[in-house]
């Protein structure tokens, strides 16, 4: 179980995440997860909504190192008071542990409406309990950075977003797991 809450943005745009997880090994490290998540949006002169979301995920061994997993996200179509609908996603992608401290990711990430893209990302461990973290994703062009620290079930992320049209957007989260 994985509890956890993160924001992202700022004065002029806010979102805010609180989700409950659950994942479970079906048989020979074959994983299948579900999460929960209630969304809220923040935009001054706008107003404030929320709604209540369901994802699913899957992730298996391909080859020693190598997984490849699945994930759809807001299964429920959920959406605002207002009518605005969260978004959903389907994703398929591949993990290669390069060695014990360090992970390269790839994906491709199709959300309703809009057209495929292609993410990725890598993780060094320089020590147990920090991770180094870069990513990039296309449609729109972005570039992220951050920081993980893991210690016993708690867990802090840092880090930023540049978005081709927006510009730099920071986020934070905090996880607790047991």
């Amino acid at each position: 179980m994985h509890a956890g809450a993160s924001t992202f943005g700022f004065e002029s745009y806010r979102e805010n995440t609180f989700s409950l997880s659950f994942a479970t090994n079906l048989f020979s490290n074959v994983f299948l997860g579900v999460k929960t998540a209630l969304s809220a949006v923040s935009i001054p002169d706008y107003g404030s909504a929320s709604a209540f979301g369901i994802s699913l995920g899957g992730l298996a061994p391909v080859w020693p190192g190598l997984w490849a997993g699945v994930n759809f996200t807001n299964i429920n179509n959920p959406a605002y008071v207002n009518g605005g609908q969260l978004e959903r996603t389907a994703s398929v992608g591949l993990s290669y542990h390069v060695q014990d401290r360090a992970v390269l990711l790839v994906d491709l990430r199709k959300a309703a409406n809009y057209p495929v893209e292609f993410r990725s990302g890598l993780e060094i461990r320089p020590a147990s309990l920090l991770s180094l973290r870069a990513g990039m994703a296309t449609a729109p062009v972005r570039f992220t950075v951050g920081v993980g620290l893991e210690t016993g079930n708690l867990l802090v992320d840092v880090g930023s977003q540049r978005h081709e049209w927006l510009g730099w957007s920071p986020s934070a989260s905090l996880g607790i797991t047991w």
